[in-house]
């Protein structure tokens, strides 16, 4: 057993199991009956005793109730020739706490578990050359249980350019958020203060911005 934090006072509260056990179930389809076309279905469903949230008063993670998860991935990676490939890559989830109103808030709702995320990406290499274009997009998500505080979702867009200058060497080239998005890297419902003066400002929410739009040169050598 091991002690579970109280996030306030920093005091050991009722202790809770080190490992607890969960169980999983998944079934899906591939087929590459589309000439050039690897595709792949899956659902899947997990239940585990205890879920593990992040509580950002203490900068640890908290051991609460039980959770049921189920959901679909869909999978698509087409060669369309010899030059040019397409990914497409989708999930959806479905996050609950198994019993309504359990760890001592209102709501079933798990924090920072999102429902929706996808990848879409395209990558070509000609000779000498090869580059990609990738957006990576994840839908907004609960940061309380009930549901009063969420986070937005984002979409970003990254390009990569790659030139082999011999058989060992290469320079390479990336445009992070190409569109210069603006976005949470980071977000987490948190009781805050302005100043050490000012009064506590009752469920805030803290972030991480994304990182704005950059370039970024590299050397690569081989041997």
């Amino acid at each position: 057993m091991v002690g579970k934090i109280d996030s306030t006072s920093g005091a050991a509260a009722s202790p809770v199991a080190a490992l607890v056990s969960s169980f999983g179930q998944e079934i899906g389809l591939r087929t590459e009956a589309i000439s050039g076309l690897q595709s792949s279905l899956a659902l899947w469903s997990l239940n585990s005793d205890s879920e593990l949230v992040y509580t950002a008063d203490s900068g640890s993670t908290a051991a609460n109730g039980a959770s049921t998860r189920y959901g679909l991935e869909w999978d698509n990676h087409l060669s369309a020739n010899h030059w040019l490939s397409l990914d497409a890559n989708l999930a959806w989830t479905h996050a609950r706490y198994a019993s309504m109103n359990d760890n001592g808030a209102l709501g079933d709702l798990i924090p920072n578990a999102t429902d929706r995320v996808a990848l879409f990406g395209v990558t070509i290499h000609q000779g000498i050359w090869s580059g990609g274009l990738e957006t990576r997009f994840i839908g907004d998500y609960p940061l309380t249980q009930d549901g009063s505080l969420t986070a937005p979702s984002s979409a970003v867009t990254n390009l990569r350019i790659q030139r082999e200058l011999s058989k060992d060497f290469s320079v390479q080239m990336d445009v992070l958020n190409l569109f210069n998005r603006q976005y949470y890297d980071i977000a987490y419902a948190q009781d805050y203060r302005v100043t050490t003066s000012t009064p506590v400002v009752p469920a805030g929410i803290t972030v991480h911005p994304g990182e704005p739009l950059q370039l970024r040169l590299s050397a690569k050598f081989t041997f």
